[in-house]
């Protein structure tokens, strides 16, 4: 039985970083996203994202610079739709 246990530090962030866009990745429905519209650099941008998620779960002030302001610039290029990944679709829950 696999054991689950509460983020503790930095390197329990990056690994659930890791793990999650590892998953994202390979999915049939928005994995397209992060491997041809803006390709992830995973070796640059998982330390961006561990520094953001330290920020806010470790209340660690390593990130500062603006987490939205890269996704509304994204999504000026490639709207999502409300459809596909807000809450309450079949796929959110699938996350």
């Amino acid at each position: 039985m696999l054991i689950k246990s509460d983020i503790k530090n930095r390197v329990d962030i990056e690994t659930f970083v890791h793990l999650f866009y590892s998953k994202i990745v390979t999915d049939p429905l928005i994995g397209i996203i992060f491997t041809k519209i803006f390709p992830i650099n995973m070796s640059y941008n998982i330390p961006i994202i561990t520094d953001f998620w330290e920020t806010i779960l470790l209340d660690y002030l390593i990130y500062k610079k603006n987490a939205m302001k890269v996704h509304f610039e994204k999504n000026k290029i490639f709207p999502l739709q409300k459809n596909i990944l807000m809450p309450g679709s079949i796929y959110s829950t699938q996350l």
